[in-house]
């Protein structure tokens, strides 16, 4: 679970978002063996 606060204000593109959810997934697998 990750959590953005207050959200992405609207002018963010959603293909930063997506990488944003990729970079948490790449990064949490340490903590999920």
């Amino acid at each position: 679970v990750f959590n953005l606060g207050h959200g992405i204000h609207q002018d963010v593109p959603p293909e930063h978002a997506g990488v944003f959810v990729e970079a948490v997934h790449r990064l949490s697998e340490q903590y999920h063996r």
